[in-house]
């Protein structure tokens, strides 16, 4: 990885300029790892842009603060429908 984003929670629909930011840092080539300190929430992927789903080289870490240890998911593939 080229670059690491700490963030609250990922996704959500509340990232309207982390996601500007992430837009930014992929046009410039950067792979980057996303570390979100709540779990993730697919329910929440549908308020993530298109271009952020089909383009952007990410992978997202949801690392829990009560147990030592982290959980690598990697980006879901997804259909709009």
């Amino acid at each position: 990885y080229n670059l690491a984003i700490f963030t609250s929670e990922f996704p959500n629909r509340a990232a309207t300029y982390l996601m500007r930011d992430i837009q930014s840092l992929h046009a410039a080539g950067l792979k980057l790892l996303i570390v979100s300190s709540r779990p993730i929430k697919k329910k929440e992927w549908s308020y993530i842009p298109d271009w952020f789903v089909e383009n952007v080289d990410a992978d997202i870490i949801y690392i829990n603060p009560l147990i030592k240890g982290f959980y690598m998911l990697h980006k879901p593939k997804l259909k709009r429908e």
